[in-house]
């Protein structure tokens, strides 16, 4: 069983990270790495790492870094049999410096070219989504994948999840959220889509804000990540709406972090959690994340347990 199949594209990250005090305008020493990364990949990662059998759909290309990033899914039992390989530009580059907090300070990124998968996911797409537990479609990839993948979770009936990193589509195509199980986003990206603010310090006035955007929208659910607030939910299935504080640890590197909750919810769901406690695990998952270099979490075997 291909369990959750997660359709997104791969990216290595080059991170810089400064040994002192981050002078936007100056020269500053550090240290370079390159890390595997892009949000989806990250997903398929930290749902394996969890114990959640997992199947991504992607590309890559005939270069070393695209070999090693296959090599390293494998590692973690990801099933890669929908992924294809193209000549050139099927990994995308992402160019990240930190601050010395840890925190993103700028970032460039080029995408790879996702004409092949869409090409692949038109003859395949079918099979892929009628044999999976549930779908996280990485919506940037383009409004033609978004419109086809949503159609044949309907045709299944299977939970369709986005993954979303810039809103390239979700904001022209906001009304395809409504075919989501749950829609999940940080403040910031919250407030693009609602032309309206997120208060980070007033959890009741932000369970308030995506209440009335998720009715008005007809989403069925929805979670907002507020930094280092925590986040707020609601499921208008269930009727259940609140607030999970964030976990205080020392943080080594922001990025991921995002990627890291999306997929504890997600397998929380999965797994039959409620809204609430799914929202705890996707919580807990991120602050594991980032307090290690890496784009994901360690390995957890025993992270439902605890």
């Amino acid at each position: 069983m291909p369990g959750t199949v997660v359709m997104g594209v791969i990216f290595v990250d080059i991170k810089g990270f400064p040994f002192g005090a981050y002078h936007a305008t100056g020269t500053n020493l550090g240290s370079i790495k390159f890390v595997h990364g892009g949000v989806s990949r990250n997903v398929a990662e930290d749902m394996a790492r969890i114990g959640m059998p997992v199947t991504f759909v992607t590309l890559g290309d005939a270069t070393p870094m695209s070999r090693e990033a296959m090599e390293r899914l494998e590692a973690q039992h990801i099933d890669l049999r929908y992924s294809i390989h193209v000549p050139q530009n099927g990994v995308g580059l992402w160019l990240a410096v930190m601050d010395e907090k840890g925190d993103l300070a700028g970032s460039t990124s080029q995408m790879p070219d996702t004409t092949p998968l869409e090409r692949y996911l038109q003859e395949y797409g079918d099979e892929i989504v009628g044999g999976a537990d549930c779908v996280c479609l990485e919506m940037d990839m383009g409004e033609s994948i978004s419109d086809h993948i949503v159609a044949l979770a309907q045709k299944h009936k299977k939970d369709l999840y986005c993954v979303c990193a810039n809103l390239s589509v979700v904001l022209r195509r906001p009304d395809l959220l409504r075919y989501t199980r749950c829609f999940i986003c940080n403040d910031i990206e919250a407030e693009k889509l609602l032309e309206h603010p997120v208060p980070r310090t007033d959890p009741d006035a932000a369970v308030e804000t995506i209440l009335q955007y998720g009715r008005s929208m007809g989403l069925r659910s929805m979670v907002v990540t507020l930094g280092a607030f925590g986040c707020v939910y609601y499921d208008s299935i269930t009727g259940d709406a609140g607030y999970c504080p964030a976990h205080r640890v020392e943080m080594v590197d922001s990025t991921g972090a995002g990627d890291a909750f999306f997929a504890g919810v997600v397998s929380g769901l999965t797994r039959g959690l409620p809204l609430g406690k799914a929202a705890a695990a996707g919580t807990r998952l991120a602050a594991l994340t980032i307090q290690t270099d890496e784009a994901c979490c360690p390995s957890l075997p025993d992270f439902w347990e605890e």
